[in-house]
């Protein structure tokens, strides 16, 4: 069962990411969407748990 605390000091209460900057200052892009990743993380976590 999960163990659910008060949050401390620093914690990140919300976060949210926006690739834009990277895009913009960096040139950055992602190969993978973020459903083809989880797809691929998925199929990954099921061949490498099972057992």
């Amino acid at each position: 069962q999960p163990s659910f605390q008060e949050a401390r000091p620093g914690d990140i209460y919300r976060s949210l990411g926006d690739p834009n900057k990277a895009r913009e200052i960096l040139g950055f892009s992602t190969a993978t969407s973020i459903i083809d990743g989880l797809d691929e993380t998925a199929a990954w976590m099921r061949g490498s748990f099972s057992g």
